[in-house]
């Protein structure tokens, strides 16, 4: 991405080039010139519309409610000239739990336990806060290099207390508790993040 092309960036951040993309949006490495550290840079789609600003701006609120060392803090929070929010975080290293159990050397059972035991407890901290993910897979599971776990993508993340969400049925079809594939939201609750990690504990 040429200089210039994030208008409306406060100057204390330097774009340092793409880390990665998803369906909502995609994550670049800037560098904090204030507190001289380099940090992730998360921004919405530009195709995307009011629906993927207010997805990002929930997905800000939402993991910024949460404090635990398994979760990512949100450090910052913004709007792009061209209306395109934006939200900085710590910049997780390492590889996705998806690569470590697709490997050809993948960790024995009991590493993968402890690895899990991590999330688990992650989530539990969600849930006591108020808040499921709904999107609970090991794509969205970072493991850092001594072994850390990064609990990842709190887009579809939703706090109990803002009501019920939307019908529509979102998430991953591999890891949907059966009330979250049939739309029903009113349903949704700690249980629908309990059997995705039950699927993956399956993996």
């Amino acid at each position: 991405m040429v200089e210039g092309s994030l208008p409306g960036l406060p100057v204390r951040y330097r774009d340092l080039g793409p880390i990665g993309a998803g369906g909502m949006g995609e994550v670049r490495r800037v560098h904090d010139a204030e507190l001289d550290r380099v940090v992730a840079l998360k921004l919405v789609r530009q195709d995307l519309g009011a629906d993927g600003v207010e997805q990002l701006r929930r997905e800000a609120r939402t993991t910024a409610r949460l404090d635990h060392p398994a979760i990512v803090a949100v450090h910052d929070v913004g709007v792009l000239d061209d209306g395109r929010v934006w939200f900085t975080m710590r910049e997780v290293r390492g590889q996705t739990l998806a690569s470590l159990l697709a490997a050809d050397d993948r960790p024995r059972l009991r590493r993968l336990l402890d690895l899990l035991a991590q999330v688990g407890r992650a989530v539990a901290h969600a849930h006591a806060s108020g808040v499921v993910h709904r999107d609970l897979k090991p794509d969205n599971v970072m493991v850092g290099p001594f072994g850390e776990v990064q609990v990842m993508d709190w887009g579809l993340g939703w706090a109990l207390d803002d009501g019920a969400p939307s019908d529509e049925i979102a998430g991953t079809p591999a890891y949907m508790a059966p009330e979250q594939a049939r739309g029903q939201a009113g349903l949704l609750g700690p249980p629908t993040d309990v059997y995705a990690l039950g699927a993956v504990l399956y993996e």
